[in-house]
């Protein structure tokens, strides 16, 4: 008797964990499938204590989040109007882990972020499982900035932005999905890998930003960008510039990048940024412009991809401290006209004598009749074919 009622109590206990770990699973499936402004996850106290306050520190993913609730929504709780957060400073003091929930990302085209996101002490903090949602147009840590100042992350791999299957154009890179006006982006670190897939809509993705316009600096990229749409603006730091155009300083990409249209339209693609219709200066203290990720492109009308640039339409200024190891291909047996080159694949305007370094081939498949490779003249540089 006293075996048969072990037998009970084991089969009992043994239907209690099972029960239990069901419980759990569920739990934990339900927490990575909810985003971070859902419900009860945002903290947003610490602003609603003083609103009035010019500085304010996030320490937690739940404040994150708080940030990304009361931009989004334009008001606080308790009907305090936040125009971007214009004028304030936004500390981050600690690596914060964003894996629980689904980031939604910080502004949007309506609601711009507008004020000033860095780190505490001036060191590189972590953004660890950053996952954002992927029904956002404007994709990143930093949805759309006006006027905004963001600098001091470290994105690690453990993140991702993966939009396989959006309906919409899509503008998306680990730091900002678009920045305009006098916007500063410094000091970030991508290790993610970012894939955006729009089908037949315009694609703007970047390693670090989707479409900038105003002053970068210090921005490294070491993740696989893969970009497919219509018309495909893609670059390992930036995939295309906006407006008046962009001052940077000090750009790296060592991340290989992917660009395609499925929708025969035009494809932009180069190791630092895709496109630039207007104005880019990257001569500024000549430092560094490097790029080391071989850079493919496929599909499409009209294709350019370059070693630096894709294409420049606007006048693009060059550091003499400039180089090019990636190797460029382009693919396109259909294309109407297809550029390739170690610093750029098109330049619409008139260079001086450009000094860089370019130790990666380049290659275009397609039709001879419609291909034409440009590498424009450059003084003291290795250029291979």
């Amino acid at each position: 008797m006293a075996l048969k009622q072990k037998s009970i109590y084991a089969i009992v206990f043994a239907g209690l964990c099972i029960a239990l770990l069901a419980s759990f699973a569920a739990y934990h499936a339900s927490a990575n499938t909810g985003r971070w402004t859902d419900g009860g996850n945002p903290d947003t106290s610490w602003f609603d204590v003083d609103p009035s306050f010019g500085t304010f520190t996030i320490n937690t993913p739940a404040k994150l989040a708080g940030v990304a609730k009361l931009v989004n929504d334009g008001i606080s709780r308790n009907g305090v109007a936040i125009d971007g957060f214009s004028g304030k400073r936004l500390e981050v003091s600690t690596d914060l882990d964003l894996s629980a929930y689904s980031w939604v990302p910080i502004g949007t085209d309506t609601k711009p972020f507008k004020g000033t996101l860095i780190t505490t002490d001036g060191q590189a903090k972590e953004i660890r499982g950053m996952k954002v949602a992927d029904d956002r147009i404007y994709s990143g840590l930093i949805g759309y900035m006006d006027g905004a100042t963001v600098g001091g992350f470290k994105f690690t791999s453990a993140g991702s932005i993966n939009m396989s299957s959006v309906t919409q154009g899509v503008y998306a890179g680990a730091a900002v999905g678009k920045m305009i006006n006098n916007s500063y982006l410094y000091d970030i670190t991508n290790d993610m890998t970012i894939t955006v897939d729009t089908a037949s809509r315009d694609t703007y993705v970047g390693g670090i930003v989707g479409q900038s316009e105003g002053h970068i600096s210090n921005l490294i990229n070491n993740g696989a960008v893969t970009a497919s749409g219509g018309t495909v603006y893609a670059g390992g730091v930036i995939g295309s510039v906006y407006g008046s155009g962009l001052e940077s300083v000090k750009l790296w990409n060592n991340g290989a990048l992917n660009a395609v249209s499925r929708a025969g339209n035009d494809v932009y693609a180069g190791g630092i940024a895709g496109y630039s219709p207007q104005f880019i200066m990257m001569s500024n203290y000549n430092t560094n412009i490097s790029n080391a990720g071989a850079v493919t492109v496929s599909g499409g009308s009209n294709l350019y991809a370059g070693g630096i640039l894709g294409k420049a339409n606007g006048q693009a200024i060059f550091s003499p401290d400039t180089v090019n190891s990636g190797t460029i291909t382009i693919t396109a047996p259909s294309a109407s006209a297809s550029y390739a080159g170690g610093l750029a694949g098109f330049l619409g305007t008139a260079q001086a004598d450009v000094a860089f370094v370019n130790t990666g081939s380049s290659r275009i498949t397609a039709e001879p009749t419609c291909t034409r490779a440009v590498l424009p003249a450059m003084s003291r540089a290795n250029l291979r074919m």
